[in-house]
């Protein structure tokens, strides 16, 4: 299950909880270091002193911006409202957050499975409230998993997790994930990633996929395929929204469809041959 890391704290406004999480320095000298702009200054990659303060208090040198959240508050310091927004389990956040923060008016929560639970414990301008599964029934507003479309690529790479990841950069114009699927943005929200070690499909299936109704049909296909162990996974739903206006829905049509009759329509986009090393499994969901 994807993991959601959540610190909460107060600041006097909005701007010094901006400042606090800023890395427009840091990531401006990486720019001009990978681009060998002769303004820069060195040989040496950047300093990390350049950081944003969140980014040196929990010890890492990046986040990605699709999968963190930082929301401030101006109006209230009542947790309860703060936490609304994460779409995880309410009753246990609520619990677990009143036993180490009685106020506050500042959020960040990160989907991030390489953040160490210890170095999160160090950050000093804000309480790490700690680690909690993502509720998909929470992402799509509570109302469960039924007829979600789950979109399911399985397979093994040869790439580094942070190459791995750069397929969905969505920071600069349309990631490559959205134009192999034909769509200009994603809901990272309702998509779930295992990148690791190679082990079998059925584990990473069920550690990965949260609607559990739909992995043994997965599994049954992944099996069809002949695809049993695996070290990558990635599972978009693409209607997570539930809200025509604001989902970027798809269809992909299979090379196997042929032999079946199923009919090509302008709906359609044609399976490519690999998508991030991985191949396309299918469309799955239940009514």
């Amino acid at each position: 299950m994807t993991k959601i890391h959540i610190w909460i704290g107060t600041f006097k406004t909005e701007k010094e909880f901006k400042q606090y999480v800023d890395q427009s320095k840091y990531m401006k000298a990486w720019q001009m270091y990978n681009n060998g702009d002769e303004n820069y200054v060195g040989d040496e990659e950047p300093d990390k002193d350049l950081r944003s303060n969140f980014c040196k208090e929990i010890n890492i040198d990046f986040y990605d911006e699709d999968f963190i959240v930082f929301q401030f508050n101006k109006k209230s310091d009542d947790i309860t409202q703060l936490i609304s927004i994460i779409p995880a389990d309410a009753n246990k956040l609520i619990k677990i957050c009143k036993q180490k923060i009685e106020k506050g008016n500042s959020l960040i929560y990160y989907t991030d499975e390489e953040v160490n639970e210890k170095d999160a414990l160090k950050c000093k301008s804000m309480t790490y409230i700690g680690v909690f599964e993502q509720d998909t029934a929470t992402v799509v507003g509570g109302e469960g998993l039924q007829g979600l479309n789950n979109h399911v690529w399985a397979g093994v790479t040869k790439k580094t997790k942070e190459q791995f990841m750069e397929y969905f950069n969505q920071k600069e114009k349309e990631c490559q994930f959205c134009k192999d699927v034909g769509i200009k943005k994603y809901n990272s929200n309702t998509l779930y990633i295992y990148h690791g070690k190679i082990d079998s499909a059925k584990k990473i299936i069920e550690d990965t996929i949260p609607d559990k109704k739909l992995h043994d049909i997965m599994l049954s296909d992944l099996e069809e395929l002949g695809i049993k162990k695996i070290n990558a996974l990635f599972c978009y739903i693409d209607n997570g929204f539930r809200d025509a206006k604001k989902d970027s829905t798809f269809l992909i049509y299979k090379k196997e469809f042929v032999k079946y009759n199923i009919k090509k329509t302008n709906k359609f986009i044609d399976e490519r041959d690999e998508y991030n090393d991985l191949k396309y499994i299918g469309n799955f969901s239940w009514d």
